[in-house]
């Protein structure tokens, strides 16, 4: 029990220390402006952009119905309704958290604007933002 929490207090250190790193990765991409002023999307340029917007709603969709799960089991274990579940238990969980959070970030960060390559993740959190960031381009 003592080696899941260790494993499960460093993924918690490892993303404390992501998150700083992607607002200077963020900072620094801003700093070199595209021209503005393009040509509108294309068809299968905005196709593309909206089934990133699926895909991310779906993680979202599916993070929060893990969450949900493993909440009720919380409450369940807490309850005492269930006996103190085997050590692979938990290391499923972890395990199971861990590939949905990594999933989710690999889905987050998959989309580029199609003019100048910047990276949408880095500006939106769920949705489809309604333009570039940094060449200004409409996506919607």
């Amino acid at each position: 029990m003592q080696a899941l929490a260790f494993v499960a207090l460093i993924l918690a250190v490892v993303v404390a220390c992501a998150l700083p790193a992607l607002f200077v990765i963020r900072r620094r991409a801003l700093r070199t402006r595209s021209v503005a002023g393009g040509p509108p999307l294309s068809d299968v340029e905005s196709a593309t952009l909206r089934a990133w917007a699926r895909r991310m709603l779906a993680s979202f969709v599916g993070g929060m119905i893990f969450i949900g799960l493993a909440c009720v089991g919380l409450v369940v274990m807490a309850l005492g309704a269930a006996k103190t579940a085997p050590i692979w238990v938990y290391w499923i969980g972890l395990l199971l958290a861990t590939m949905i959070v990594a999933v989710g970030i690999g889905v987050q960060f998959s989309a580029r604007c199609p003019r100048c390559g910047y990276n949408i993740g880095l500006q939106s959190r769920l949705l489809l933002p309604s333009g570039c960031e940094r060449c200004q381009t409409q996506f919607r």
